[in-house]
């Protein structure tokens, strides 16, 4: 046997530097590998590694199963409960690495608030902003207040304006104000919520608007991420709701790949954590689907009469069919179908 495996003597005195610097650099290693992408993978392969450890592979056996009363499997439960505790303490040391302090604007819309609960529930500090709670993008009064000590700024803030001009000026003004706060705070990541096919369509007055609100934050100070995604599965909806008169509603034959509306608040909570990525692949839902029959499937889920005319119209024109509004190579695709999705409507 080596000096490391034998008895405790004055040979295994003398390798207690190297037992200790090869646990050192074992907790430092699962401090480093126990967070990120890798840690689902990372944790079982380290646990074999610290159970395999001189330190926990040499316990006296002699003393140490007498005392614990467990025979030869005293050893066993030591190697395990010192296992866990480590990897316990870093897990600890990581999620209070890893909590921030975290703004959302738009907080009270559809995607900001549940962004918000998605950041919640993970433990972060979330600043809700938006006008109803006091903090007004489109002057800037009260940003700086709300923006103290803030590490990370996700953007989900929209407008129902339909004239071009109009629709620039809000995401000149709110992006503008929210970019220049965010650098005077120290802000170090700000995370935008776009559109995927905002640069192949030219009619639509809110996508010209958020192209303008892209060229701000890509020009800006504070380091960003841009997160292009698909139409929602509440799109269809939203699009009847906007055009319904006298029970009657034009629908566009739009072909869309639509996202769960949570599953676009997961992936920005997830981003917001991490370094700036500048612009993100696309993210989008697993199928795609005609927007007309979305609607149909969502207003008798829903319970609401109305009959579908399917028509181009002045704010969802020809220049958005095809496969305009689909995600590009490389999507990312969120998990959430349209069925799932219809079947909570019920």
């Amino acid at each position: 046997m080596d000096e490391c495996t034998q008895p405790v003597t004055a040979s295994r005195r003398q390798c207690s530097v190297e037992v200790l610097s090869q646990v050192v650099l074992l907790v430092v290693v699962v401090h480093r590998f126990t967070s990120g992408d890798r840690r689902r993978w990372a944790r079982p392969v380290l646990g074999e590694a610290l159970i395999a450890s001189p330190l926990i592979r040499t316990w006296p056996q002699d003393a140490d199963s007498a005392q614990i009363g467990h025979g030869g499997s005293g050893i066993t439960l030591v190697r395990e409960q010192l296992f866990l505790r480590a990897l316990r303490k870093a897990a600890d040391k990581r999620r209070a690495e890893q909590i921030m302090r975290i703004a959302v604007a738009g907080a009270t819309g559809n995607i900001g608030s549940l962004t918000v609960a998605t950041l919640e529930r993970a433990g972060h500090d979330v600043v809700r902003i938006s006008r109803s709670l006091g903090v007004d993008l489109q002057t800037g009064d009260g940003l700086g207040a709300a923006l103290t000590g803030v590490e990370a700024v996700i953007d989900t803030t929209s407008t129902n304006a339909v004239d071009r001009g109009e629709a620039i000026a809000y995401f000149a003004a709110t992006t503008s104000n929210l970019l220049a706060a965010e650098a005077g705070a120290g802000v170090s990541h700000h995370v935008l919520l776009s559109i995927v096919g905002l640069d192949r369509v030219e009619g639509n007055a809110h996508m010209v608007g958020k192209r303008e609100q892209e060229r701000l934050v890509i020009e800006g100070r504070v380091p960003w991420t841009i997160v292009p995604a698909t139409q929602f599965h509440d799109f269809a909806a939203a699009v009847t709701a906007w055009t319904e008169q006298d029970g009657v509603a034009m629908i566009p034959p739009l072909l869309v790949q639509p996202i769960a509306p949570a599953d676009v608040a997961d992936v920005l909570a997830e981003i917001a954590v991490g370094p700036p990525l500048g612009r993100h692949p696309d993210v989008a839902g697993p199928e795609p689907q005609d927007l007309v029959d979305m609607a149909r499937r969502t207003n008798d889920a829903r319970g609401h009469k109305v009959k579908l005319v399917p028509t181009w119209s002045s704010l969802l024109g020809v220049d958005m069919a095809g496969n305009v509004l689909l995600p590009g190579e490389g999507a990312r695709i969120a998990p959430t179908t349209f069925d799932a999705w219809l079947a909570q409507q019920r």
